[in-house]
């Protein structure tokens, strides 16, 4: 079992390595408009929006190895796409909306919380916690050395490398057993669930404030105070560093102690204060306000990211792959508008704001 967990948290990284490594770079390094840039950017959190909950769904019909064999395929033929055309923004857009089509997060995770036992689920989910962090680190600091020295496209060449890798992992791994549950619950009734749209509105408005960041530095920073791409490593691996150990304490207290509500809390309190940084020092005229308003960012974004699954993945067994898919949905929608509204000068008010309504919609979450 171990070997099979591990090996999918394997899947799981390069997937998310390949989805971080991109995002520091592409408004720094893609040609064309503002508003072409965004949609770069969000065009593979748009595809994820159309084909994450289907894929769920495909998964708890079809097994995850075959669900997940298949997305692989589709997110390595968009980074090929992406590798060769990365000088085109419209072919790059194509391409970005093609490696989003691959969208299989939700059926890793589902293939996780199947083949490991319940009362070691918290443990494990906290280790693909790491996982994602380790991912998020190492993206962080390499993404822009690697596309200073290599260009654009070689991170798409690595993303298709990870997919051929990721492959033939998989052939290796054996389908879980199918589990009969007691469970009638219809996919309607599981959207209905109060805690389940709580999630998943969380995981989206996360998601958003992620992509909105990462476009908004990349064109502030170097296009319009001349900041070297190149040494955009200096910020993002501070970043990292904070991110990461954020993220281990949050898989452990979140599932180990139970505090998974007052992490959200936190976190949404960590994310306004760096709004709040970036806004007194306007247009990031202040190094200093952006490095610090940047680590605090991360901090918040780190704390909220090893638990959304896990807290989902509690919620329903007979309909993990579909809960799974609409919370990825629903975050991968929140990328998307993320990315548009990060061109926008009003992206920190507006986020500012939305904080507020976040708080008031994370006190009526149950506890799980």
């Amino acid at each position: 079992m171990k070997r099979q967990v591990f090996s999918l948290i394997f899947i799981v990284w390069a997937r998310f390595f390949g989805l971080f490594v991109i995002l520091p770079v592409l408004s720094a390094y893609a040609s064309g408009e503002a508003w072409q840039i965004g949609l770069a950017v969000g065009a593979y959190a748009l595809s994820q929006i159309m084909f994450a909950a289907p894929f769920g769904h495909l998964s708890d019909k079809i097994g995850r190895k075959k669900a997940l064999a298949l997305g692989i395929a589709i997110y390595g033929l968009g980074s090929v796409l992406c590798a060769i055309f990365s000088d085109s923004i419209y072919l790059l857009i194509l391409g970005r909306f093609i490696q989003g089509a691959g969208a299989v997060g939700a059926v890793a995770s589902a293939f996780i919380a199947d083949i490991v036992p319940e009362n070691s689920r918290s443990k494990y989910m906290a280790l693909l916690g790491m996982g994602v962090g380790m991912a998020f680190v190492i993206a962080m600091i390499s993404s822009p050395i690697i596309a200073s020295y290599l260009g654009l496209s070689a991170l798409f060449w690595l993303c298709a490398l990870l997919c051929v890798i990721s492959a033939v992992i998989l052939l290796g791994l054996a389908e879980p057993e199918k589990h009969e549950h007691n469970e009638s619950t219809t996919t309607y009734e599981l959207i209905k669930n109060k805690n389940v749209r709580i999630l998943s509105l969380s995981n989206f408005f996360q998601k958003m404030f992620l992509n909105a960041f990462f476009v908004s530095i990349g064109l502030v920073l170097v296009g319009q105070m001349g900041f070297e791409r190149a040494s955009l490593w200096q910020i993002y691996a501070l970043c990292a560093v904070f991110g990461f150990f954020s993220m281990g304490v949050a898989g452990f207290l979140g599932d180990a102690k139970g505090k998974a509500k007052e992490l959200f809390f936190a976190s949404v309190i960590i994310f306004a204060l760096s709004l709040l940084v970036f806004l007194i020092s306007p247009s990031f005229e202040n190094i200093l306000f952006a490095f610090v308003g940047a680590v605090l960012f991360f901090i918040a974004f780190s704390l909220q990211e090893p638990i959304l699954q896990s807290q989902m993945s509690k919620l329903t067994k007979a309909k993990r792959g579909v809960a799974l898919g609409v919370l990825n949905a629903c975050g991968y929608g929140g990328s998307f508008v993320g990315s548009l509204l990060g061109a926008s000068y009003f992206a920190p008010y507006v986020m500012l704001a939305l904080c507020v309504l976040w708080v008031l919609m994370l006190a009526k979450l149950d506890r799980i």
